[in-house]
């Protein structure tokens, strides 16, 4: 039952996602609850930053790009986002089960994720639109 409870909930916080998109972008694959952590050069100690919330990457056609955003849970205000560069798949690194990384200029970006299954599912949806060719031929009026 809890199962169902939480795809009923992650369904409604997609729909709520999607309403605030501008038509330009696009919501790919699902959301996911996460906590951002931050990392020096070296990348030993992690630090919480503090935000939490519904990861979503977003394909943006009008600027041609694409991102990982998180949103707030309750007023889905746009707390964090990261471009995604070409390659970025292959520089997102396990740490653990349920964690992930990826390098910035000034260090290293942590991704605490609830469950290894939401991890796993992410990294799918990531490597398949980093794959995607021709993905920005979309128009909008």
């Amino acid at each position: 039952m809890d199962d169902e409870v939480e795809k009923v909930k992650n369904d409604m916080e997609k729909k709520k996602i999607l309403a605030i998109l501008p038509n330009n972008q696009e919501l790919q694959g699902n959301i996911y609850n996460v906590k951002l952590y931050s990392s020096d050069r070296e990348g030993v100690d992690w630090l919480y930053s503090g935000l939490e919330g519904n990861l979503a990457l977003i394909v943006d056609f009008q600027a041609k790009t694409k991102y990982i955003c998180i949103y707030d849970p309750t007023n889905y205000e746009k707390v964090f986002q990261y471009e995604l560069y070409n390659g970025f798949e292959k520089c997102f690194e396990e740490l653990a089960p349920e964690f992930r990384c990826f390098e910035i200029e000034s260090g290293f970006i942590g991704l605490q994720f609830d469950n290894q299954g939401e991890t796993e599912d992410f990294e799918r949806t990531l490597k398949k639109i980093s794959a995607m060719k021709n993905i920005f031929t979309k128009t909008y009026f």
